[in-house]
């Protein structure tokens, strides 16, 4: 009794290690930061009440620097504000007096992060308000009883648990399921919770098949003997085999089994010409996946010379020879396709993408299987495009021009320059362009300077 015991006080202390480090320790590396800026903060708020005005500007001052918080730099301020005799209050008295009365009602509704956001926002702009600091520190020391409740909420949960699994670990799936369930029923979405549920029902519920499965391997059994008897041996070792993996130690398919492996044997002998001409056509079929269909009617042919009439052996060597008829057809499509490309490739050197593109696709019509025929129909459309965009872009800014020609001449200078801004953008570098915004330019400038 003792050592149990023992064991299972080990296990339960080495599941709670495992637990914290899974739980415990990914909390901490996802919430660290905003843990210990809040940590902060409410020991600032703790030393503010006790007067220790120092005290709390280090804690605050921590929060700010390291973390950045900007409810930390509120209470800086603040702080501040009380030691300087130059203070002057913000004019916003009248404002804030409904905003305060905004967060006291969302502080009593219960939505103390509300309200805490608000509180925050009025002592961004009224250092003094006492009623914002009152209710702020009211609401940091409920965040601390929510996380003391909280605790206490998973301690119960996690002892649940513990004990569950030391239930599991003796065998006791039916108390373990019940324990697991009381947990989940505290933390439904604890993925350690249901992890361990669902192991437990696992094992009761493979308890369970493991009766049905022997009742069920009898009853097969009994197919595989009547199969046996009418001399249908596919079947009956097929059943056979269902019941050996539903139930292993049904000895009575245990040695139906081994009547049903003397039957083969003795079929085997029987058919030993036909499983050499299967096995020859294994190879046949092999030679003819990779492609190789001279060896694959070389191998048929070894097979007809003692299996003449084999109906297998036949339709490969007909299948075999269309093949090799075939590759011939292909081989004279891909080199009539490369011959078109080559060309293609001509024109497409010298810039003739139009007429490049007719080759490419004459090419890939065919010998479909010619991938770099395809390649080159992409480049090709995609040079087609860029010249029609380049001739677009050129009309357009030609355009533009004309309208900042006729600007100039009206001596609209300022319309005249953004047109002619909008073409240099299009086609940089064009002297025309330039010149004349040059001009433009330069009028405008004389007569700034008059």
């Amino acid at each position: 009794m003792l050592k149990n015991f023992i064991l299972k006080v080990f296990t339960l202390v080495v599941l709670l290690v495992f637990f914290m480090q899974n739980i415990g320790i990914y909390a901490q590396e996802n919430n660290d930061k905003e843990v210990s800026s809040e940590m902060l903060i409410n020991n600032g708020i703790e030393a503010l009440e006790e007067g220790d005005h120092i005290k709390a500007e280090k804690f605050f001052n921590e929060a700010w620097n390291v973390y950045n918080d900007k409810t930390a730099k509120v209470y800086l301020d603040r702080i501040k504000s009380k030691n300087s005799s130059h203070y002057e209050k913000l004019n916003t008295t009248t404002i804030y007096d409904d905003k305060t009365q905004e967060a006291i009602d969302a502080y009593n509704n219960g939505n103390y992060e509300l309200a805490r956001s608000l509180f925050e926002k009025i002592l961004l702009n009224d250092r003094q308000n006492n009623d914002a600091i009152e209710y702020l520190v009211k609401i940091s020391r409920q965040n601390k009883e929510k996380q003391a409740a909280e605790n206490e909420k998973r301690k119960k949960a996690e002892e649940q648990f513990y004990k569950g699994v030391i239930a599991f670990n003796d065998g006791e799936y039916d108390t373990a399921k019940e324990l697991f369930q009381k947990a989940l029923s505290v933390y439904p979405e604890d993925t350690q919770f249901k992890k361990y549920l669902t192991k437990t029902e696992e094992k009761i519920l493979e308890k369970q098949i493991q009766e049905k499965n022997r009742a069920l391997s009898g009853a097969i059994t009994d197919e595989a003997e009547c199969f046996f008897a009418i001399e249908d041996y596919k079947y009956a070792r097929e059943k056979v085999d269902d019941a050996l993996q539903l139930y292993p130690d049904n000895t009575r398919a245990q040695d139906l089994l081994s009547k049903i492996l003397e039957k083969e044997a003795q079929i085997k002998k029987e058919k030993e010409k036909k499983e050499k001409a299967n096995e020859i056509l294994e190879e046949v079929k092999k030679l003819f996946n990779q492609g190789d269909f001279q060896g694959s009617l070389e191998k048929t042919d070894q097979i007809l010379l003692f299996y003449p009439d084999n109906e297998r052996a036949l339709y490969w060597k007909e299948t075999n020879s269309q093949k090799i008829q075939h590759q011939k057809e292909q081989l004279q499509k891909k080199t009539q396709s490369d011959i078109f490309l080559m060309q293609g490739v001509d024109f497409y050197d010298i810039g003739d993408f139009q007429q490049a593109k007719k080759l490419f696709e004459k090419a890939l019509d065919i010998y479909p299987k010619n991938k770099e025929a395809a390649g080159f129909i992409v480049k090709a459309d995609e040079a087609i495009f860029a010249q029609e965009k380049i001739k677009a872009t050129r009309l357009v800014a030609k355009d533009m021009y004309s309208e900042a020609k006729t600007f100039y001449e009206k001596g609209d200078l300022p319309q005249a320059k953004e047109k002619l801004q909008a073409a240099m953008e299009l086609l940089p570098g064009d002297e025309l362009v330039q010149g004349l915004f040059s001009k433009v330019e330069t009028l405008i400038n004389e007569k700034v300077q008059i």
